[in-house]
């Protein structure tokens, strides 16, 4: 059965990941500067730079930002805090520490930074991570009798197709004015994962073929992101 979209409720916790460290010096002193990403239990952000002088005790917090929104707002507050610090950003650092706290986040920045998507963690993973923000459904679709036929599934139930396990679901669907029910078998073929075989109830095969992210994919967007053909550049399935 597919998950229930009611939100689970966990601790609301920080949790924080550094992005960016460097040495510098002057004629006076020399120091360490950290950029750190953090992100509250209720999935916003926040930016911390810290510099520690050597000799001189615990490092000190030199700018802060919260509350930020979506990867877009990260980007940017990311972008200027490196440029207040004179210092280049590996982005391919920032996505895989990001996705530690947030693979939704990151999966975003890295198609901006024209970076692999991040893989896909395992779905109690990524529930954890997205407890606040519901990632929604995903659609999609198949073509039998010269109509392209539709199934929503939850988005964690998307994530376990992709990751290889056998899922089925049940819909209808209208036929030369005649109703039939479906039965949508994902995974369930010997030859491995990536399968889709769709019956319907008078004992047909509609669809019986490997199943790939297409056109007919569609999930929640995220600034402009759609998380459903992310999640499957995560964890592409068997060409």
């Amino acid at each position: 059965m597919p998950e229930s979209p009611t939100r689970p409720t966990i601790p609301r916790r920080t949790v924080s990941v550094v992005v960016l460290e460097q040495e510098a010096d002057n004629f006076v002193s020399a120091w360490i500067d950290r950029m750190s990403v953090e992100r509250r239990g209720w999935g916003d952000f926040s930016v911390v730079t810290r510099k520690q002088i050597f000799g001189r005790g615990p490092p000190r917090v030199t700018r802060r930002e919260r509350s930020i929104r979506g990867p877009d707002a990260l980007i940017a507050t990311l972008s200027a805090y490196a440029a207040a610090l004179d210092a280049e950003l590996d982005w391919t650092t920032v996505v895989r520490r990001v996705a530690a706290l947030d693979w939704a986040t990151a999966a975003v920045i890295a198609k901006r930074r024209g970076l692999p998507v991040p893989r896909l963690p395992a779905p109690k993973v990524l529930l954890a991570q997205r407890s606040r923000r519901w990632l929604g459904f995903v659609r999609l679709g198949a073509e039998w009798y010269y109509e392209v036929h539709d199934l929503c599934v939850p988005f964690l139930s998307w994530v376990r197709i992709l990751r290889g396990e056998r899922l089925e679901f049940r819909n209808h669907y209208w036929a030369d004015g005649e109703r039939f029910g479906a039965t949508w078998s994902f995974n369930d073929r010997p030859d491995g994962r990536g399968s889709l075989e769709v019956g319907n109830s008078a004992g047909g095969v509609c669809w019986n073929a490997p199943f790939r992210a297409n056109t007919e994919t569609e999930g929640r967007e995220l600034d402009g992101v759609d998380l459903a053909l992310a999640a499957a550049e995560g964890c592409p399935l068997p060409k």
